[in-house]
């Protein structure tokens, strides 16, 4: 019979301090992310030799994504918060992508080998969906021809898996972060598949829902439902049902105002609220700008102290500028000339520096 990760129970997340799940590593203060480990050999440089067309992707080394993405309509911060999918005890390490995609393809390659190897072994089959979603997707056009869909496989495997151990929570929380990639690939959105998009998301955010009820002490997955409704609401105010979004994100603000509560120590989950309440500042109606004034003000607040306690964090000072030119937008549209003077001043102070 097929052995899930972490043995028969397939969990053993019992008696560590609280995980930063999806926000670990975030702000450079050692996280729960290990080093990174590279290749697949003692020395890590063993690169299996590639069959004629077993190779998933025939183009490596090309940048897959060029440049940086704007904000979006929520004026999410840069790319970076969104860390990809947290590695916890029971989840094997991925080969980092230090190179193009050379170690995820050589990984693939492995991985696939070992599948078909030892079938009963479903560690293999996990590590394989995860290297396949963390694949650039296809380009558009005749250039993407032939080139795999990572998400599209990683998808597959990962729901085979649930319905094989349906008792292994993990299973399920990589499930739900697969589906929430397609708003989103590393920063990127993905244009044109909004219908796709917000089913992928409801069905993510039913499943987290469910382990939260499941696990309600294991604050990794309450923060993964706080993602998806934050997601979520991104694409219903993108497609005008701004009602919707706000009811996500003051669902998506009262959960994570719980987690920063609970686990005082963990700042990314006080970031977070900083976050989200920047996202319904800037999209709750006019008429609403004393709510809105507050819950901006509230967010700058939490990023000057996460400067206080740590100077060397520049993304606080990138939110708290990107935060004081918000509200300087807010107090133009609701006519508070003076107020949003004062809101610019801020952000010429806090303003990054330009390496150059």
């Amino acid at each position: 019979m097929p052995m899930p990760i972490g043995g028969p129970a397939g969990n053993a997340r019992g008696g560590r301090r609280p995980p930063q799940g999806m926000f670990g590593g975030l702000l450079g203060d050692g996280g729960l992310l290990p080093p990174p480990e590279h290749g697949f050999g003692p020395e890590g440089n063993d690169r299996p030799p590639f069959a004629a067309g077993e190779h998933p992707r025939h183009s490596a080394g090309e940048p897959p994504f060029g440049g940086q993405p704007p904000l979006g309509p929520f004026g999410r911060p840069p790319s970076h918060l969104g860390e990809r999918s947290p590695r916890g005890p029971n989840r094997p390490a991925l080969p980092e992508d230090s190179g193009g995609t050379d170690h995820l393809l050589d990984g693939i390659v492995v991985l696939k080998r070992l599948t078909q190897k030892f079938p009963e072994d479903a560690q293999y089959r996990f590590l394989l969906a995860r290297c396949y979603r963390e694949l650039p997707p296809p380009r558009p056009g005749p250039q993407g021809e032939g080139e795999v869909n990572g998400i599209e496989k990683g998808t597959q495997l990962l729901e085979q898996l649930v319905k094989d151990f349906p008792q292994v929570p993990d299973y399920r929380y990589e499930l739900c972060q697969t589906y929430s990639i397609t708003m989103n690939h590393r920063g990127c959105p993905m244009a044109g598949q909004a219908d796709e998009q917000r089913s992928r998301l409801l069905r993510a955010l039913e499943i987290a829902e469910r382990l939260v009820i499941e696990h309600p002490n294991l604050p990794d997955y309450a923060a993964l439902e706080v993602r998806l409704l934050h997601q979520l609401a991104d694409i219903r105010y993108r497609n005008g049902d701004a009602a919707e979004a706000i009811s996500n994100l003051r669902k998506a603000r009262a959960q994570q105002q719980s987690l920063a509560d609970r686990y005082r120590d963990v700042k990314a989950y006080q970031l977070w609220v900083a976050i989200i309440n920047q996202s319904l500042a800037r999209n709750l109606p006019v008429e609403d700008i004393d709510e809105s004034r507050q819950l901006m003000k509230a967010a700058i607040a939490i990023y000057e102290r996460s400067m206080q306690d740590d100077p060397s964090v520049e993304i606080a000072r990138e939110m708290v500028s990107h935060a004081w030119g918000q509200l300087e937008n807010l107090e133009s549209e609701a006519g508070n000339a003076e107020a949003a003077a004062k809101a610019r001043e801020m952000l010429e102070r806090y303003r990054p520096t330009p390496p150059f």
